[in-house]
């Protein structure tokens, strides 16, 4: 079994210089990424082995401020107003159900949000009428 790593994929980085001198936010960032099982076990040699995600990286400006990710950074501040958004269409809030399907052990709200049409499906469409040549 492989990983997206040794296909091709690279860890986020966001770098603060360069967010503020190009604009650029979080982008794929780094060479020589290699993802491999290690030889830690978790729970003794029977376990399953732990991973290892290895990649280098050179900075590009002196004393900046690095911050890597596996996947880009997403709050559920941003999830809540990009969802408040949608509603706030009348059209998607037609086929839209949004509302906390329980509370984590953070007492956070666990967002559920149902996307479905409950029409039911039109039988029996109009033909439309083509001319064959």
């Amino acid at each position: 079994r492989s990983s997206l790593y040794n296909e091709g994929l690279r860890p986020l980085m966001y770098s603060e210089k360069r967010a503020k001198n190009e604009g650029i936010g979080w982008a794929r960032g780094g060479q020589e990424t290699v993802y491999y099982a290690s030889s830690i076990y978790s729970r003794g040699s029977e376990g399953t082995a732990w991973h290892t995600l290895t990649w280098t990286f050179k900075p590009e400006y002196d004393r900046d401020t690095l911050l890597f990710a596996h996947s880009y950074p997403y709050t559920s501040t941003k999830l809540h107003c990009e969802i408040s958004l949608l509603l706030s269409d009348p059209a998607k809030a037609a086929v839209m159900q949004y509302g906390a399907l329980c509370s984590t052990n953070a007492r956070n709200a666990c967002t559920l949000l149902r996307i479905t049409n409950d029409q039911p499906p039109k039988i029996g469409l109009p033909v439309k009428k083509r001319a064959v040549i």
